[in-house]
């Protein structure tokens, strides 16, 4: 903030990430989000399920104690930023289902 770039909070919890989960998943089976085959997000990916709630809502876990899933939590936040600062149309609001 001090450097002027505006900063806000995402939190891991189901109310932050389930908008931006369900948009990223759209976005990928859109083939909209393109990664060149970069083995460590494959990875990630693969350590990746999805935790659902009462109400539909989705979010990401880690499905084996030992992989991590930095990067796909990274993915999703940088489209949470996207929804926030969408002033180009990048996100397609009739692809999320």
């Amino acid at each position: 903030e001090e450097e002027g770039f505006t900063v806000w909070e995402l939190s891991q919890g189901m109310p932050s990430m389930a908008e931006p989960t369900r948009h990223t998943l759209a976005l990928l089976r859109a083939r909209r989000i393109h990664h060149l085959g970069n083995p460590m997000l494959r990875w990630m990916a693969d350590n990746a399920i999805g935790k659902s709630d009462p109400d539909g809502n989705v979010r990401p876990v880690r499905g084996r104690s030992s992989g991590r899933i930095d990067g796909i939590i990274t993915l999703i936040g940088t489209v949470a930023a996207m929804l926030r600062t969408d002033e180009g149309g990048l996100i397609d609001e009739t692809a999320v289902s």
